[in-house]
Order: C-alpha cells, then sequence, then structure tokens
C-alpha cells in the first residue's frame, strides 16, 4: 500500500474492479511491476500479500518476535518501526540464506541497513534527510545488526526463517499470477532488468544490484519444461521460462495481444473468489487466460505453489456466449497435449498455477 504510485488507503479492489480498469486500459499502457524506484521488488510485495490471507498467524508471528527482541531494542525506537522492519525481513529474506550463515546474513544486513536508512529518512518521523536524528539512526542500525547476528538472535533467526519458508510457495504462486497478468493484459509488459528471477529487492541501490546474466542465460538455454521446472520453483527458472514462454505467445498473436477485446469470464463453483479468467480476442484467434488468486493456505498445505486438486472442487470457467463452441489448445505447455482442454479448474491447474488457451477456430 506504500508503493510508489498506490493508494495508502485502498488495500485491494475486487476481480469485478480489476476486469474494468483492463477494459480501460489503453493498448499502449505500461504494465509495469518493478521500475529503479520501486519501494519493494515485485516478488517481496507478493510474498507480503500472503500475510493478508493469513491475519492470525502473521500477528502471532510479529507478537513473538517484539517478545523474542525486546531485549535488544533501544527503548526509543518506534514500535511501527519495528514492525516494519519485520515485514521487510519476511518479504526480502533469500530463499536459499541459512540462518546460521554469518557471512551471508552479514551481506544481507547491509543490504536491510542501506534500505533502513532511506525508510526512516524519507518517512520523517524521527528522523529526516534535512533533519537527521543521529542518535536515532543510531540505535535503529545497531537494532538491525543484532537482530542478522546469529550470535545474538539465533532463536529469532530460525522462526523468521521458519516462517518465511512456510509462506514462501503461496508467494511464489502469487508471482506467477502476477507474471501472467503483467503479459496477457491490455498494455506492453515492461521488465526491469534482473527482475526475470525472483525480485526480493528493496529500494534503490539495493534494486540496482549487478545481475548475474550468465545464470539467466543458461536456465533459458535448458530444456525442463515449466511443470518440471515448478518441481524446483526455490531457484526461480520457472518465473523466467514463464515469462519467455508468454513473450513468444505475444509476438506469435501480436494483434490479438496488442488490441483484442478484453472480455470477462465468469467462474463459478465452490472456489470461484479463487481464481481470475479472461478472454483476449479479435474474433480469429482467441485466447483465454487463467489464474489462481488467494490461495495462499492451499499453498502453504501443499507444501508447493500449486494447490492441491481438491482444492477446486466444482470450479469451472463460464464461458461468455458465442466462445463456448471453441476448439481450444493449451498454449504454455503445462498441460497434456490435446485439444479442448477441460474448464475445470482441478484440470487446467493440475500441473501450473496458471492457464492460456488459444483458439483459432
Amino acid at each position: 500500500r506504500s508503493e510508489v504510485g498506490s493508494d495508502p488507503g485502498q488495500l485491494a479492489i475486487s476481480p469485478a474492479e480489476f476486469h474494468a480498469c483492463a477494459q480501460q486500459r489503453g493498448p499502449a499502457s505500461l504494465l509495469a511491476t518493478a521500475t529503479h524506484d520501486h519501494k519493494r521488488g515485485e516478488d517481496v510485495r507478493a510474498r507480503l500479500a500472503v500475510l493478508s490471507e493469513i491475519p492470525d498467524e502473521w500477528s502471532a508471528a510479529a507478537a513473538r518476535w517484539f517478545r523474542l527482541n525486546a531485549r535488544l531494542r533501544d527503548p526509543q525506537l518506534d514500535p511501527g518501526d519495528e514492525y516494519q522492519l519485520y515485514q521487510t525481513l519476511v518479504g526480502s529474506w533469500p530463499l536459499e540464506l541459512a540462518c546460521d550463515d554469518r557471512a551471508a546474513l552479514a551481506e544481507f544486513s547491509e543490504r536491510i541497513l542501506g534500505w533502513r536508512l532511506k525508510s526512516l529518512h524519507e518517512e520523517k518521523i524521527h528522523t529526516s534527510w534535512g533533519d537527521p536524528d543521529a542518535r536515532y539512526d543510531r540505535a535503529s542500525g545497531a537494532f538491525v545488526r543484532q537482530l542478522l547476528d546469529p550470535a545474538c538472535s539465533a532463536e529469532f533467526l530460525r522462526d523468521l526463517a521458519d516462517f518465511v519458508q512456510t509462506i514462501a510457495p503461496a508467494a511464489a504462486l502469487n508471482g506467477l499470477s502476477q507474471t501472467v497478468l503483467k503479459c496477457t493484459c491490455p498494455g506492453i509488459p515492461d521488465f526491469y532488468q534482473g527482475t526475470e528471477l525472483w525480485d526480493l529487492s528493496m529500494v534503490d541501490p539495493d534494486n540496482r544490484r549487478a545481475i548475474d546474466f550468465a545464470v539467466r542465460v543458461a536456465a533459458l538455454a535448458s530444456e525442463p519444461s515449466l511443470p518440471a521446472l515448478l518441481a524446483e520453483w526455490r531457484n526461480g527458472f520457472v518465473k523466467q521460462r514463464l515469462i519467455a514462454e508468454l513473450l513468444r505467445l505475444r509476438t506469435q498473436y501480436g494483434d490479438v495481444f496488442a488490441r483484442g477485446d478484453y472480455v470477462p469470464v465468469r467462474i463459478e463453483g465452490s472456489r470461484r473468489e479463487n481464481a481470475v479468467a479472461f478472454l483476449r480476442t479479435m474474433g480469429r484467434p482467441s485466447a483465454l487466460v487463467a489464474v489462481p488468486r488467494l490461495s495462499a493456505r492451499a499453498c502453504i498445505e501443499a507444501g508447493a505453489p500449486l494447490p492441491k486438486a481438491e482444492f477446486w472442487g466444482d470450479t469451472e470457467l463460464s464461458l461468455p456466449a458465442g466462445s463456448d463452441d471453441c476448439r481450444w489448445r493449451e498454449a504454455l505447455a503445462s498441460l497434456p497435449a490435446g485439444q479442448n482442454p477441460e474448464l475445470r479448474c482441478s484440470a487446467l491447474f493440475a500441473r501450473f498455477p496458471a492457464a492460456v488457451l488459444i483458439s483459432e477456430s
């Protein structure tokens, strides 16, 4: 809610509002999920969004951390600033970071300190660039260093790492859904360099760090399918492959995605609130897009960014009149080959948490 361009007074929009916005958006609109000036990387936000779905678990974790770290806290530190720090640690914690790896924690600490100083100064409550409070800045920095030092905070770090690992599958699903929407909604998708894999960056200069292009080139040249890459989702290669496949479709069906109509698709069944779907069409061909939403608990239970099939129950897509006789083919190679895939969500999301179908008739 405090990201650039957001309204702090608005937590979210409904699917109906989302569809209305998409229908009003011009074909040359910019679809950006990260820029040089973002405050939290796109996958940090995707992970923080999970907290809104599990408020009881998040409240309990935050309260636990306030208690655990009371002995380290300078009395002058604002509880609001401490709470924001926990949010940022949860959102940006690298999935491969071990809570006893001193060297890696020290590197992560420096990143957090850079974000922290800028955040507090731009917040302008206790300190600022124009009127800095050196004592508050020192106390805040010392608190960060102690929290990320296993010699001081081993119990907290274990708890933090366990919490992040628990919600990470749900965050990954959010990130993949966001990627699909960005590449298929009306407008032009804009990709900030370095966000092809999971983007757990913070405000600049953290989001301007050097990019390992060699890793990205090698991963993109590999052969695994999207479902195979999903099984190794923690490395982020599945997100990059998804981007590549979606951009390939945009090239192949340029008119559909550049100028095609946007038609909301109704979802029916017990989980109708847990997915969103729409058509992009110019008559022939057409694209049908569907992604999950608000599925955090299902992902946490499954331990993967893919809810179990039984989660979806009787939920299915209900196509508008005139398109229910289309012959669809799956376009992301995430479903078994064949014509006219089932439009039940349990089938559409059986192997991958997104579906893009193409009809040329």
